[in-house]
């Protein structure tokens, strides 16, 4: 669950901006890929590339590593 900026501000003090450095747990659905073919979420002010696996379009998935800007990710 991703939680909305004012959840983050009374449960936790890290600033929103923060709350998207550390993804491992953290889970979503896909949209459908780009002109390339490539998964991308945009969260915060950081692109996400989803490395290619089982999941499509549609899949709610859970990261479950991060490799510089690219999410590992499984469905949940």
């Amino acid at each position: 669950m991703i939680s909305t900026e004012i959840d983050m501000m009374h449960n936790n003090p890290v600033s929103m901006l923060d709350s998207w450095r550390d993804m491992v747990g953290r889970s979503f659905v896909l949209g459908r890929p780009n002109a390339r073919g490539e998964h991308v979420v945009i969260l915060g002010d950081k692109r996400w590339l989803i490395a290619q696996g089982e999941a499509g379009a549609g899949d709610r998935v859970r990261v479950t590593q991060m490799l510089d800007e690219v999410l590992i990710v499984e469905r949940a």
